[in-house]
């Protein structure tokens, strides 16, 4: 009896200790995560996920991305070919459809699963939907243009030829390209205050969400005789200058619309010059700007007009 009793409590140890390995080996598999957020949620223009995401497994991995995600969220790297931790990227293309989307990521071993979910939402975070530089932009020597100029404070005017509104540099108060002065803010008498520092700031910043004003180097590279040219021309009435690259034959078109003058804002050169502005500074009282006149074109003219003058701004999308 003892000897039974003794291979019975045999047999139930090797039993329990074949249990125990099994219940051990089911825990080396599957796939635990570390840090980084499963449910992340971005702005429009922004391009990345809020956080990485850090994983171990004890076996290979693979992922999938939910059919409705789309092409505009993918995952580096993708899937894993055996155990250890790896940490993944996740990246996204900015959103112009005007909601908010969402996409799942699921990330897969053999006996488990991580869902991560991103939101990327329909605006920007001061509250604006970006503009979607494929429909208004235009590739000129490897700068994005956009087709037209600035008109209300992040808008753009409807046509090439359309003139926009003015404005001072460093600020976002448009100034009427016709007609008496009016400003946006309802001012009747031009602003004789010049903005000091040595940036546009982003938050004076005229051009629509996701796009800004350009500094000097894309006037230079616009300009370069070499990879674009330019020529002064009437386009559906309007005299301006057009830009044509020469390797892809994209062009943008440039009204003369002239300026306002400091400090009284009167008209100068309408028709004849254009003069936009970039948001590089020169010294404490002027900016750097881009002045053409029929088929001469400047990229780079900082004399004769300080920050209080009122030029157009052609945006630029980066």
């Amino acid at each position: 009896m003892k000897k039974f009793l003794f291979l019975t409590l045999a047999g139930l140890l090797v039993l329990g200790a074949s249990s125990c390995e099994k219940q051990v080996a089911k825990s080396k598999k599957g796939i635990i995560m570390k840090s980084g957020q499963i449910d992340q949620t971005v702005y429009a223009d922004e391009e990345k996920g809020s956080s990485t995401v850090l994983f171990t497994t004890a076996g290979a991995w693979t992922s999938s991305i939910s059919e409705e995600a789309g092409d505009w969220v993918s995952i580096s790297p993708s899937s894993g070919d055996g155990a250890g931790d790896y940490t993944i990227a996740i990246t996204l293309e900015p959103n112009f459809t005007g909601i908010d989307r969402s996409a799942t990521i699921l990330i897969t071993s053999d006996d488990g699963s991580i869902p991560i979910t991103v939101t990327q939402k329909a605006v920007i975070e001061t509250g604006e939907k970006p503009v979607n530089p494929y429909t208004y932009g235009t590739l000129i020597n490897g700068i994005t243009w956009a087709n037209t100029n600035v008109d209300t404070p992040r808008t753009f005017a409807v046509n090439p030829e359309d003139f926009g509104m003015f404005y001072q540099w460093g600020k976002k108060v448009g100034w009427s390209a016709t007609g008496s002065i009016l400003s946006t803010d309802g001012n009747t008498t031009w602003d004789e205050s010049i903005v000091s520092g040595n940036a546009w700031e982003s938050a004076n910043d005229p051009c629509p969400a996701g796009w800004q004003v350009p500094n000097v180097d894309d006037f230079r590279a616009l300009a370069d005789g070499d990879k674009v040219v330019s020529t002064g021309t009437m386009q559906s009435g309007v005299s301006g200058m057009l830009f044509v690259d020469k390797a892809t034959k994209n062009s943008i078109f440039l009204p003369a619309v002239g300026s306002r003058d400091y400090p009284y804002g009167s008209f100068k050169n309408q028709g004849t010059f254009g003069y936009y502005w970039s948001s590089t500074v020169y010294n404490g009282t002027n900016g750097y700007y881009l002045s053409f006149f029929d088929s001469e074109i400047n990229p780079s003219r900082s004399i004769n007009y300080n920050r209080g003058n009122g030029l157009s701004v052609r945006c630029v999308y980066k």
